[in-house]
């Protein structure tokens, strides 16, 4: 009888270790799916920012022709009248730092 009763504690011991160890892997495996889906969620965020910062840059340099273009107008405008030369150096100069 007392070798049934030590058998039967042994059992009921390995009966509790194997559950903590089901608990303590299901907890891991549900902690691998959610750091999976955020690093999936940070993936596709980066990528939506690398697609802006492109869509920026392009505008950019857009702005940037358009405004070469329209520096190049003003230069080529040529009047007698002394006050509008001088408006047109004025814009000619705000043209520029716009461009750097």
């Amino acid at each position: 009888m007392y070798m049934s009763e030590l058998n039967e504690i042994n059992q009921k011991k390995k009966d509790v270790t194997t559950k903590i160890l089901i608990a303590l892997v299901s907890i891991m495996v549900v902690a691998i799916g959610i750091m999976g889906y955020m690093l999936h969620d940070l993936s596709k965020r980066n990528n939506q920012i690398v697609v802006q910062n492109q869509d920026i840059t392009v505008e950019k340099d857009n702005l940037k022709v358009e405004l070469n273009t329209l520096y190049d107008d003003y230069s080529n405008l040529e009047t007698s009248n002394d006050s509008l030369n001088a408006e047109i150096e004025r814009e000619k100069e705000h043209i520029k730092t716009l461009i750097e």
